[in-house]
């Protein structure tokens, strides 16, 4: 039994006392049932019977190892395994929660007790202060939240698990799909892989895959395995000589921008049934159903889309159709999209020509291009970028290189052709960007009042100031009159819910499509993200999957031991000849029907890899929260997204300042869903849409600001 919990020194209060703690339990329960005081009836003598089992179950908790294998010949203590100790505080929870309410209930009976009681709730105190039981007890608040933002399922099967492991390794080597710019342009390898046939052919596969993973729960029947996968991957990496075409790849950010247009659509017709408006839905109309298809069409055409956000897009808006499930996933991979896609972050790298490709009549004259160019400035960039070549040839003697005329003809045919047939429903009202944003804002955040409304049991319409008495209110009582509070939980919560509303009230002020109205757009998104963050940060102390499964098992041993005890009781009746009913029979009974049927409802339990992951997902999650995401700074990133200031040279240092913070935000989403989501999609799904919300509107802001920046220079200001 070496390195248990009590082996070595420790500061941790929990493992300090928690032999003290069932010293003077043992006491106090000896005192109780000793005393002719005590009340007891039948049905009080059940109901201990089941809740003292959690006294039993946290003492075996105590048997676990609590420090990690030292190195050989260390002088040092070796770290504690935060695992154990979660275990061992989630069982202290349930103690809290189960035994210790009745013990103290059943001490009032008898007075000379108390010493004892008032020494045994000290140490309550004592160890609850360690363990910030305010920010636990706020666990299953947090987990409702999650709950009604429709959390995804995790992983049913290994093979699921195994396969979406593999796709999402596959994905990380190729740049394009992990928006590693450097070295990237249209003549690159990876460029060469995903326009060739076979890439071609090897993404739709991966995108199949996905939409096998995720659009069902069952074990995949007839689909590819993680290994034949990776052959065909690996095969078409190596071998696309004399199969690219280098005209598609250029067409990529052009094809984006249709993308972005049809994503902003989207997502403001899915939000619509979250709005208090009394109209009838988009969400399940014809409309709403093209909408699906033309947006999937656009990212299966488009390469650089990672093919398991088209894979989780498609089957979760298949599923949206009868159900919400998985809905969080589509937006996850929507909102990412807004903020990663190459049209924004890239395009010059593939629409620049090459040296020696030309085109006839490629300098417009100025009256020309206004007839050409469409009126939105988005699209007139890239547009611009097509037309007029970005790149002058330094060779005054150089040749035209007919293949890739060729190429770059047909590039402007099919942008043509595209064009022509899409530009009247790009600029109708249905796909404008500002109306869908401002749709889209206004809904999610009536959905975000609603659910918190719903979770604090706020009476009445839902307000900010209601719910920030609500959230204010919460005291946690552990049996002395301070209870316990979560300050560093409620207080950021409270004060970005006032921001928030008070950025609304300024924006709905605003003209709309103006720099300012974006900016304002952007760091409403940021609040309502850092907000959905402070909640999904706040996770379980142990693995849910885990915490069902132990769960399951103790009901299982004390479904075991029940038939076992109705077992002993008929077999004694049989040898004494005892006429009448046992005590406690019906009880027993009626207990193991209500766990049987339980049992049965717990049968599918979801797999997770080994060993586990889930107490580095909390750890970095906390850290972030403490650090980048702590309050304070925060507040102040927040309060720099403004254009009031007139000094260019402030303007330029919050400019960099931001952008520093955002670059780091975004490093850790890339490193959270790179290195957790395949196998741990139903946690980290709801932290990495709160952390793209916060990075797609702090981008928008910063743009935005900069267009601001340009337009009072070109006018002297």
């Amino acid at each position: 039994f070496r390195s248990l919990i009590s082996d070595l020194p420790t500061n941790l209060v929990i493992v300090c006392e928690i032999s003290r703690l069932f010293e003077i339990l043992e006491k106090v329960i000896v005192h109780v049932f000793n005393s002719p005081n005590t009340h007891f009836t039948l049905e009080r003598c059940w109901e201990w019977l089941h809740k003292v089992a959690w006294k039993f179950r946290l003492l075996n908790m105590t048997k676990r190892r609590l420090f990690s294998i030292p190195p050989t010949h260390s002088s040092t203590l070796p770290p504690v395994n935060f695992e154990s100790l979660n275990y061992l505080t989630q069982h202290y929870k349930w103690f809290r929660k189960h035994t210790l309410p009745m013990l103290l209930e059943l001490a009032t009976y008898d007075a000379t007790v108390e010493n004892d009681v008032n020494s045994l709730m000290t140490l309550i105190d004592l160890i609850d202060n360690s363990i910030d039981l305010g920010k636990i007890h706020l666990i299953p608040l947090c987990r409702q939240v999650m709950k009604l933002m429709e959390q995804p399922s995790p992983m049913k099967t290994t093979e699921q698990c195994d396969l979406s492991r593999k796709i999402h390794q596959l994905e990380d080597s190729v740049k394009f799909w992990k928006l590693d710019l450097f070295g990237l342009d249209a003549s690159s390898s990876d460029c060469g892989f995903l326009a060739s046939t076979k890439g071609q052919e090897c993404r739709q596969k991966m995108i199949a895959c996905c939409e096998q993973i995720f659009g069902n729960c069952d074990i995949i029947q007839g689909g590819v395995t993680a290994g034949e996968l990776e052959t065909t991957f690996e095969t078409a990496r190596h071998d696309i000589t004399g199969e690219r075409e280098r005209s598609v790849v250029r067409m990529w950010p052009i094809f984006e921008l249709v993308a972005l247009r049809l994503n902003s659509a989207l997502r403001s017709t899915l939000s619509q049934s979250w709005g208090p408006s009394t109209e009838e839905p988009l969400r399940n109309t014809e409309y709403a159903a093209s909408l699906r298809q033309s947006l999937v069409d656009w990212f299966k055409a488009t390469g650089c889309i990672a093919p398991t956000s088209v894979g989780i897009i498609k089957s979760g808006l298949e599923l949206s159709n009868d159900s919400s499930q998985n809905l969080s996933s589509v937006m996850l991979h929507l909102t990412a999209h807004m903020h990663s896609s190459f049209a924004i972050h890239g395009p010059l790298l593939f629409l620049e020509w090459e040296q020696n490709t030309v085109m006839e009549d490629d300098n417009l004259s100025s009256a020309k291009k206004s007839e050409v160019y469409p009126q939105d400035p988005m699209l007139a960039i890239f547009l611009s970028c097509i037309v007029n070549k970005l790149k002058k040839t330094s060779s005054s003697e150089s040749s035209l290189a007919l293949k890739s005329h060729r190429n770059t003809m047909a590039m402007i045919q099919n942008l043509r052709t595209m064009l022509w047939r899409n530009v009247p429903v790009l600029f109708s009202n249905s796909l404008k960007s500002c109306l869908n944003e401002e749709v889209f804002l206004k809904n999610s955040y009536s959905k975000l009042l609603q659910i918190l409304s719903s979770c604090l049991k706020v009476e009445g319409i839902s307000s900010v100031d209601a719910i920030c008495k609500a959230l204010v209110a919460l005291n946690f009582d552990s049996g002395k009159t301070k209870g316990h509070r979560c300050d560093s939980f409620v207080v950021p919560v409270v004060d970005t819910l006032k921001s928030l509303e008070n950025t609304l009230g300024a924006w709905q002020r605003l003209e709309m499509d103006t720099s300012e109205w974006w900016i304002c757009v952007g760091k409403c998104w940021s609040l309502i993200g850092y907000i959905h963050l402070t909640f999904f940060s706040n996770l379980e102390l142990i693995d849910p999957v885990h915490k069902e499964a132990m769960k399951r098992q103790y009901r299982l041993e004390e479904l075991k031991e029940l038939k076992v005890l109705l077992c002993v009781q008929e077999l004694t009746r049989a040898v004494v000849g005892a006429t009448g009913t046992w005590p406690l029979k019906e009880q027993y009974e009626s207990k193991i029907i209500e766990l049987e049927a339980r049992k049965e409802c717990q049968e599918g339990i979801a797999v997770r890899p080994y060993p586990s992951r889930y107490n580095k997902i909390t750890t970095e999650l906390k850290s972030f929260m403490e650090s980048l995401f702590a309050h304070e700074k925060f507040r102040d990133i927040t309060s720099r997204l403004d254009v009031s200031d007139n000094d260019a040279e402030a303007a330029l240092r919050t400019r960099t300042e931001v952008s520093s913070w955002l670059m780091s935000v975004r490093s850790f989403h890339y490193r959270l869903k790179s290195q957790y989501y395949a196998s741990y999609p139903d946690v980290v799904t709801p932290a990495l849409l709160a952390l793209s919300q916060v990075i797609w509107g702090t981008d928008m802001a910063l743009s935005n600001m900069d267009k601001s920046i340009v337009k009072r220079q070109l006018r002297g200001d």
